[in-house]
């Protein structure tokens, strides 16, 4: 991933979690996010809820090549207390595994609902709209002109 997909990628993340940051907060509420990656949610999700006060962030990646370098050091060189980034051995069928893993403590109904368990991912109509326009903007910006 580019420095600038990531940007695109934070751009549209960041806005979803520091929306929902300002939720919470005047709800009285915290959430702990759940990513599991194999590529660009991972660092966008880390860097976008880096600092965030109400919300805790874990990222979750396939060790062994299912990520690149570039992408692993934008995860792994982050220090914010509030994200913590775990690579997991074992995952033959990469991210799969860790769909697995997460789809399952997502179906635990007492678990998710009992510690706040909440996800960010690149499919949700919000993400697609800011990424949108974010692609619309750098389009019209090379050619000069933002409509």
């Amino acid at each position: 991933m580019t420095w600038r997909a990531l940007f695109a990628c934070l751009y549209a993340t960041g806005f979803l979690c520091l929306l929902t940051d300002y939720l919470l907060e005047r709800r009285g509420e915290r959430r702990h996010l759940l990513v599991a990656t194999t590529g660009d949610t991972g660092p966008a999700a880390a860097h976008a809820t880096a600092g965030l006060k109400n919300i805790d962030t874990w990222v979750l990646y396939p060790k062994g090549g299912f990520v690149s370098e570039e992408q692993e050091r934008q995860m792994t060189s982050l220090e914010a207390p509030n994200v913590q980034v775990v690579g997991v051995d074992g995952c033959r069928d990469g991210g799969d595994d860790l769909d697995e893993v997460v789809a399952r403590l997502f179906a635990d109904a007492a678990f998710r609902d009992g510690v706040g368990l909440g996800s960010v991912n690149s499919i949700n109509w919000g993400h697609v709209l800011t990424t949108i326009n974010t692609h619309r903007a750098s389009r019209h910006s090379h050619h000069g002109e933002l409509t």
